[in-house]
């Protein structure tokens, strides 16, 4: 029996290598001065394969992959990484029928887009602490200002901008405690935070994209970032981790001196151990209800 999508693991990055299929398994093949190792990938117990640069597939290993509900993506060049997945498997219906139901409705569209944010916060104050060395107090004050504004919101743009105030903050308080000035978030900078920061996005934006194909439900169904960007869905609920577990990440390599392999396997060892996949299924799953609220993304 295979294992349920939600349950695998949920990333393993490759780079520089080809990916090939033999003896009813999928590995990667890396070559230096004329010598080539093969190594294996438990692609049965894996949910998203990211494909670095300098790397290839072969057909066959795709059909394997695909076989067994593994999504692939490219991640080089800098800009948004292009995710692929197996369109000739079964997906629920219930999802995207309940999600229909309600997004043609700006209000609901909103209820569910602060419903995102304080999942958001949430898991800001529970695991960002645990990740890296930062003023509580300060933490708290941020935390306690995003849900007063919260509150009071009546549209998506207003809402956005709450969201950026409170992404500012944390990047100012990060930036403080780790000894770093006049931080400002660019993408695709020679910054050692900011091309962290981009690489661990496209590990969010995997995990999110994972979810919701799993559950049958397409990535142009936006509740926040929809009037701006392509599959802004994937953006929406990768959000919901992104401050938690990347921003934090970066900072603390970036000071570390850490490189992106090492940077990338902390990310990935802490989407394991706070259980990210399994939770984005929970969150796309809360969302989609037709009376949404609960908050059983744990």
């Amino acid at each position: 029996m295979s294992i349920l999508i939600s349950q695998k693991n949920s990333v393993t990055y490759v780079e520089y290598c080809r990916i090939v299929s033999k003896d009813a398994r999928v590995s990667y093949i890396k070559s230096k001065n004329g010598v080539s190792k093969s190594f294996s990938i438990p692609h049965l117990n894996l949910s998203l394969l990211l494909l670095g640069p300098g790397t290839s597939i072969t057909a066959s290993a795709a059909k394997m992959l695909s076989s067994e509900g593994v999504n692939v993506g490219f991640t080089s060049g800098g800009g948004v990484p292009l995710f692929l997945a197996s369109n000739s498997e079964y997906r629920p219906t219930e999802f995207l029928q309940n999600w229909i139901g309600w997004w043609h409705e700006p209000k609901e569209r909103l209820k569910r887009g602060v419903l995102l944010q304080e999942y958001r916060i949430e898991n800001v104050l529970n695991i960002l602490p645990k990740i890296a060395k930062v003023d509580s107090a300060i933490l708290q004050s941020l935390a306690e200002k995003y849900r007063a504004g919260l509150l009071r919101v009546v549209s998506v743009e207003e809402l956005l901008g709450y969201e950026a105030n409170f992404t500012k903050g944390l990047y100012k308080l990060l930036a403080s405690s780790y000894s770093i000035e006049k931080f400002k978030r660019e993408t695709r900078t020679g910054d050692d935070v900011n091309q962290l920061l981009d690489h661990g996005n496209y590990l969010a934006y995997g995990a999110a994209s994972v979810a919701l194909w799993g559950l049958g439900v397409p990535p142009s169904l936006a509740v926040i970032h929809g009037k701006t960007r392509r599959g802004a869905l994937v953006f929406d609920i990768a959000d919901v981790y992104k401050d938690a577990i990347i921003l934090p990440s970066a900072f603390v390599s970036a000071s570390e001196g850490d490189n992106d392999q090492t940077f990338r396997k902390d990310v990935i060892n802490y989407f394991d151990k706070f259980g990210v996949l399994s939770k984005m299924f929970n969150v796309v799953k809360n969302i989609s209800k037709v009376d949404c609220g609960s908050n059983d993304s744990k």
